[in-house]
């Protein structure tokens, strides 16, 4: 027997709706109300329907259709009339309770970081180098409870009970209620599953802006208000939910209207190539001595540094050996302010010098620099000691301001650099981006205070050395490398970082017992010996007594040592050669992806090219330190292109002589995130609209990755009664930053630690 159709019912609070025009309803995802205009005629509106808009009482949309089928959508709120096409009926806007949400304000601070006051310290770092590092904590009023830190989906909780009222309780307005489904993420790492970390979030916005940005830390939740007037938060992109929910719906009533899954699997990349700015320690390395009779040219491939001034004539001829050309040329009439070698601008100041000026020769000042008389030596001259010019005056202020203690790093590696840090590479503290200084390995002799002197003399007798000489040159025949030989106290400050010139400032002791300043190399006697003063009279004919003083035949003088050697280690980052091959690449495959999603995401067995794409520095970079000295070394000419004609750089991700410190806790997990995040418009997924007939088990509802489930009731005679599902083919995009782990979030982010 065949049941009999009835008539299409279309009620709002018991009241009938005209049949002139399409009634409509859809659910939708989002913060935002879904609203639309329904017509009454006048004598229903104002008999019932017009109550509900004045005191503002939510309704029920309730629709029958011919199969008998009940369809009942809750909480519909009346909130203004149009104008309609005709004197004998009312149009007038309805929409689900979302309506509301922009009335509240939310005023919450969840998880504000702050300084504790208390500080860290390197280990094993003498107290001139010392980085300090402030601890931080969450101020305990934006705690939950004043004590456990709030995740993402906490504080989400916390917005909807202020939106909606606790959880469950609807004795107060039965329209007041929510629930959480499902959450997107397989982040097991945090206190609750599928949350995002929180920190330093300040809410002082309506409603629906608030929850907007609570949604958005946990990437691929939403929230829509169901039948029942419930606000239900769910994972929008759970592919294998919309798949079951699209084969368990009736058959398609319009053949003109079809959904089919779309394979993408042929353009589908068969990889993702995530490519990394690579930051690489570097050593340079200085040395001269001036007792040398002749000086080879620098090996322009060669990680050296030279010892470099400003110039302060107005003009100054220079003779200087250019790396580029490969041969030395000559510079008439350079500026005032000119960096230049020191040796070459000693011999065009020798040039230039005055009739009562000493030889601007190393020689010469070598006795005078420790005894600070320079002025006299290359006084300014004439019978009143008075320089027109002050020429001679700025000569030697530049002279003892840059000499040994100002360098500039080899021109050919500057050319290939993009850019240079004075610190290592290891992050010492993800919070603030704290990192140790750079590395020094040099000579230089510490002149002591009054009070260096008494301290000193406690233990080493009556007679002890006035000057502290230190040598932390790693010495190669003894097996010392920048890694087993302890760094000296000195610090390398940029000046010009385009031209790589920095000054090296030797750090005085903490306890007091040094002069304001530091010789930048060692004490000798003539002959070349290295030796400090002595106040024992005794010795007075083979050690010195003082800078300055005068002696016979000068064989116990003090002088500065005709020698002098440097290491510096910094960190750079290549910008040679002009290709991929300056950046460090890392192969994601998509099942290392696949076990990011707690379901099935569609995204392997791709076929197409792989997927190439460059991550900001400031997001992330591979820091590669110092492991090796001799590997090294060439590792970075090769990998700037100085031993390659054609530039080629190094391929791949290894650098020999180098550890990539940053690998498995930062990069690897950034690299998975990054890669899932561009497969997702690659995903096999559900698209079109499929219309049925209301579905009797299920009812209409979002599921996953639906963009819209709607019931439209036709207009008379058929009101045909329709179930539309809409499925958009695209999976929404989930942010990199909820899908990698807890300990590389925290770096990239730099989340304050909190202990559990």
């Amino acid at each position: 027997m065949v049941k009999e159709l009835q008539k299409t019912e279309v009620t709002l609070n018991g009241s009938p709706l005209a049949a002139t025009s399409n009634v409509v309803w859809s659910f939708v995802g989002g913060v935002a109300p879904y609203m639309t205009t329904f017509t009454a005629h006048r004598k229903e509106w104002e008999a019932k329907i017009k109550r509900l808009m004045l005191h503002r009482v939510p309704a029920e949309l309730r629709i029958v259709d011919a199969r008998g089928e009940v369809t009942s959508i809750n909480c519909v709120s009346v909130l203004h009339v149009v104008p309609s096409d005709s004197p004998n009926r009312v149009s007038f806007v309805v929409a689900d309770k979302r309506w509301k949400w922009p009335y509240k304000v939310i005023l919450r601070d969840f998880n504000m970081p702050r300084k504790t006051g208390d500080r860290t310290a390197q280990k094993n770092v003498m107290p001139e180098l010392q980085t300090y590092i402030d601890k931080f904590d969450y101020l305990r009023y934006s705690l939950k409870d004043s004590e456990t830190v709030w995740t993402a989906k906490e504080a989400l909780v916390e917005v909807m009970e202020i939106l909606e009222g606790r959880k469950g309780d609807t004795t107060a307005d039965p329209c007041r209620g929510w629930r959480v489904e499902s959450f997107p993420i397989n982040d097991e790492q945090t206190r609750d599953a599928g949350s995002f970390t929180l920190q330093g979030i300040t809410l002082r916005d309506q409603g629906d802006v608030a929850l907007a940005r609570l949604l958005s830390y946990i990437p691929g939740a939403d929230v829509y208000i169901n039948a029942s007037g419930t606000a239900v938060i769910y994972d929008a992109t759970d592919l294998e939910a919309t798949e079951t929910h699209f084969n368990q719906l009736p058959d398609n009533s319009y053949e003109g209207q079809r959904a089919a899954m779309i394979d993408r699997s042929r353009i589908r990349p068969s990889k993702v190539i995530v490519y990394y700015q690579r930051e690489v320690e570097c050593v340079f390395d200085y040395s001269d001595d001036y007792a040398a009779t002749t000086v080879a040219d620098p090996i322009p491939e060669a990680p050296y540094i030279e010892n470099v001034l400003p110039t302060v004539d107005p003009t100054t001829d220079i003779v200087e050996y250019d790396s580029g050309n490969r041969r030395t040329i000559a510079k008439t009439g350079v500026g005032a302010g000119t960096w230049v070698r020191v040796d070459n601008w000693l011999r065009a100041m020798n040039e230039t010098k005055n009739e009562f000026s000493a030889p601007w020769r190393f020689d010469m000042f070598r006795p005078f620099y420790y005894k600070g008389d320079l002025e006299h030596l290359f006084g300014a001259g004439g019978k009143y000691n008075v320089d027109t010019e002050a020429n001679h005056a700025f000569r030697v202020r530049a002279l003892t301001a840059h000499f040994r203690k100002t360098f500039r790093i080899n021109r050919e590696y500057m050319e290939r650099i993009r850019s240079i840090r004075n610190v290592r590479v290891a992050l010492l503290d993800p919070v603030s981006g704290a990192r140790a200084p750079a590395g020094v390995w040099g000579q230089a002799t510490y002149i002591p205070t009054i009070k260096g002197q008494r301290m000193a003399g406690r233990k080493a007798g009556l007679y002890f050395p006035l000057e502290r000489m230190v040598d932390n040159y790693p010495d190669a025949d003894k097996g010392e490398t920048v890694l087993n030989k302890a760094a000296s106290p000195a610090l390398v400050s940029f000046v010009d970082e385009d031209l790589g010139i920095f000054t090296l400032d030797w750090q005085l002791s903490p306890y007091g017992g040094m002069k304001e300043w530091v010789l930048p190399c060692h004490l000798q006697n003539k002959a070349g010996v290295r030796v400090t003063t002595t106040k024992d009279l005794k010795e007075q004919d083979t050690k010195s007594l003082g800078p300055g003083i005068k002696v016979e035949g000068n064989a116990n003088g003090l002088y500065l040592a005709n020698d002098m050697k440097l290491k510096i280690m910094v960190t750079i980052v290549p910008s040679a050669p002009n290709n991929k091959n300056q950046f460090h690449p890392i192969e994601v495959k998509p099942e290392e992806i696949k076990k990011l999603f707690r379901k099935e995401y569609r995204i392997s067995g791709g076929k197409g090219p792989p997927l190439e794409i460059f991550v900001p520095p400031g997001e992330a970079t591979a820091r590669f330190a110092w492991s090796d000295d001799a590997k090294a070394n060439q590792t970075v000419r090769v990998l700037l292109g100085l031993d390659d004609d054609t530039g080629g750089g190094i391929v791949g991700p290894d650098l020999p002589g180098f550890e990539l410190i940053n690998e498995n806790r930062h990069l690897l997990p950034h690299a998975r995130a990054v890669a899932a995040e561009l497969m997702t418009p690659y995903a096999d997924n559900i698209q079109g609209v499929v219309s049925t007939v209301v579905p009797r088990r299920t009812g209409l509802k979002l599921v996953g990755n639906m963009s819209a489930a709607t019931v439209r009731v036709g207009v008379a005679p058929s009101a045909k009664v329709e179930a539309i599902h809409t499925f958009p083919g695209q999976q929404r995009k989930i942010s990199r930053m909820a899908i990698m782990p807890e300990s590389a979030r925290k770096i990239v982010l730099g989340i304050v630690p909190f202990p559990k």
